[in-house]
């Protein structure tokens, strides 16, 4: 094998092994302690009398949706929005008819909804609504 690949293939390792390092730098630093798995159930509790017993809904929040896979504090309250709400299924998509939004700046524009075709359905205080995409 040339030297030229067999560097190529060691840097392509290093920067995989790098970032997985990184990303679990940032797992080990998070508290998952201070979740306290029934205390956020039951901040779904009435969004969840909101919204059909199954089938799939779509999830946003004011991350961007490649940032949700990079940051591991919008990646714990995504998967902890799915065991909430099972058997309901929560997709990370604006794709679905109804859609839940988990937002961090409890102040939302909305004009950030109006310009993705969303209408806000309800508000549920903390950052929670339910939305549904505009009929066209």
């Amino acid at each position: 094998m040339k030297k030229s690949v067999e560097v190529g293939i060691v840097l392509l390792v290093l920067f995989a092994l790098l970032s997985n390092f990184q990303l679990l730098y940032k797992a080990a630093r998070f508290d998952f302690q201070f979740i306290e798995i029934d205390e956020y159930e039951n901040r779904f509790e009435n969004l969840k009398k909101a919204l059909p017993s199954r089938g799939v809904v779509g999830y946003m929040t004011d991350r961007e949706p490649l940032e949700i896979s990079q940051d591991v504090i919008a990646l714990a309250a995504y998967y902890l929005i799915q065991y909430s709400l099972a058997p309901l299924i929560v997709v990370n998509s604006l794709e679905h008819n109804l859609i839940i939004g988990n937002f961090y700046e409890t102040e939302v524009d909305g004009k950030i909804l109006e310009d993705k075709g969303l209408i806000l359905v309800k508000d549920f205080g903390d950052g929670i609504m339910l939305i549904k995409r505009q009929n066209k």
